[in-house]
C-alpha cells in the first residue's frame, strides 16, 4: 500500500495562486466551509486576499483562522475582524493552516466572500 500521510485531507485545500468561495449568497449568519491553507516548501502562506461583495444589504463577516480544524473555544483567530465593506483586504503574516469566514450579522441580502491563497511575502 502506498505512503500517504500529508496527502489526504478531510478539508479542500486552497492552494497558492487559487480563489475559492468561503461562501456564496449567504443570506443568513453562521460560519462558511472550512478550508486547509497547505504549507510549500518555504512554510505556511503568510498572504490570503478577501474580496466581499454583498447585495441588497449590508452584512459584518470575521475572517477566522485556526490551526485545529474543529475551530475549538480558544483556538480561534480572528484575521479579520468585522468586514462591512465590499472590496478586496488582505490578511499578512498571520499564518495558520485552517481558515473560514463567520458572517457575524447580516441586516438584508447576501453576501459573497472569496480567498485567494498568494503564498508568502
Amino acid at each position: 500500500m502506498p505512503h500517504t500521510t500529508g496527502l489526504v485531507s478531510t478539508y479542500p485545500r486552497l492552494y497558492r495562486g487559487v480563489t475559492q468561495d468561503l461562501f456564496a449568497l449567504q443570506a443568513a449568519t453562521g460560519t462558511s466551509q472550512i478550508y486547509e491553507l497547505p504549507q510549500d516548501e518555504f512554510g505556511p502562506p503568510t498572504r490570503v486576499s478577501i474580496d466581499v461583495t454583498t447585495i441588497g444589504g449590508t452584512a459584518s463577516i470575521d475572517i477566522e483562522g485556526s490551526d485545529d480544524p474543529a475551530f475549538g473555544t480558544g483556538q480561534v483567530a480572528k484575521l479579520i475582524t468585522a468586514i462591512t465593506t465590499v472590496g478586496k483586504q488582505f490578511i499578512v503574516d498571520k499564518p495558520v493552516r485552517y481558515i473560514r469566514a463567520n458572517q457575524t450579522a447580516i441586516a438584508s441580502g447576501s453576501s459573497t466572500v472569496r480567498a485567494t491563497n498568494d503564498g508568502r511575502g
